[in-house]
Parts: structure tokens; sequence; C-alpha cells
């Protein structure tokens, strides 16, 4: 049985293209702030997503902080390949997520433990949706 730790409504803030790669991926870092929330966390996130873009998949290495609204802070760390439909719609699907440090009781219990997270958004806006799970 899963249990949601967080949802994000998060957009994209900033956009760096860095370069393409010999293999035709292209690198970019997605800087991105959302609003997070759930019914033990409530706050802000800011992040940057490092991707490689191919035609038919993203590699996806994130960084975020997310500051609470009691003033304590997380650091998460996701990894995952999204797969890029026809509509341009990008589905994650979990590859690998965890807290890296938090003084927050309420999931400190989880820090380090491995979380499973999917996400959605599409290749034309800035916004996107993420949820977080642990089990």
């Amino acid at each position: 049985m899963s249990n949601c730790l967080y949802r994000m409504d998060g957009r994209f803030v900033k956009v760096d293209e860095i370069c393409t790669l010999d293999d035709g991926g292209k690198r970019v870092n997605f800087h991105y702030l959302g609003d997070v929330f759930s019914s033990e966390l409530k706050g802000t996130c800011r992040g940057i997503d490092y991707a490689i873009i191919y035609s038919d998949r993203v590699n996806i290495h994130v960084h975020e902080v997310i500051s609470l609204s009691t003033g304590e802070k997380i650091s998460i760390e996701r990894n995952a390949t999204g797969a890029i439909d026809t509509n341009g719609i990008i589905l994650v699907n979990d590859d690998h997520c965890c807290i890296k440090m938090t003084e927050n009781k309420v999931i400190s219990n989880l820090k380090g433990a491995r979380l499973y997270w999917k996400a959605q958004l599409a290749n034309s806006s800035r916004n996107f949706f993420v949820e977080v799970y642990y089990e």
C-alpha cells in the first residue's frame, strides 16, 4: 500500500539549453518553483531538473529543496526516464527518489528510504504536476 508523501504543482521559471550531445540528446537544465501540499506537509519547492532530452524520452536528474511552512527544509533527489508521447506529453514513472536531508520530525524516518514518484508535463507548457509516494 502506497502513501502519498506530497504533491507538487510546479512551473518552470528558467530553461538553460546547454548543448547537443554526440548521441543526439539535448542537455537542458530546467529551473522550477512549486507549491507542495499533503495532509502533513505544506510549503514551496525550488529545484533544478538536469535533463537529457531525446525524441522519444527524457532522462531526468532532479535536485530540489522544499521549504515547509514550519520553517524546516527537505532536500530531495529524484531520477527517472520519462516517455514522450505523440502529443508531446512527458509521462514519468519512478526510477529513484530519496530524501537526502531534513530536520522535519514527521518524515525524518523516511530519510534515505526509497520513495516512488510520477509526473506529467507537456512540452508546450511550463507547468507540471508531481506526486511522491512511500510504502
